[in-house]
């Protein structure tokens, strides 16, 4: 997993915070050699990439938006697009 994040460069917007991360999952050469492979399921090494940006509102509250693509690991799946918006509020 390698990732980037910090504070929003826009002026006024201090305390909010955006990053940027991309994840891998390799599976081993020695799988290939396994019934599963064998059997005509064709499997992929799994990625993700994933940004997100959240507002501070106020002090009480912050608003966030995230997008996030997956390569599934199974080849016979399309990849995924994910979109999340979260709203927290602390006392």
């Amino acid at each position: 997993m390698l990732g980037l994040a910090g504070s929003s460069p826009i002026e006024g917007r201090e305390n909010d915070r955006w990053g940027v991360a991309r994840s891998s999952f390799f599976w081993a050469d020695e799988l290939s050699e396994t019934s599963l492979i064998n059997s005509g399921v064709n499997i992929n090494d799994e990625w993700a990439v994933e940004a997100f940006y959240k507002a501070e509102i106020n002090e009480i509250i912050r608003v966030g938006a995230n997008v996030m693509y997956v390569r599934p690991t199974l080849g016979n799946f399309d990849g995924l697009v994910q979109v999340g918006i979260r709203v927290r509020a602390t006392y």
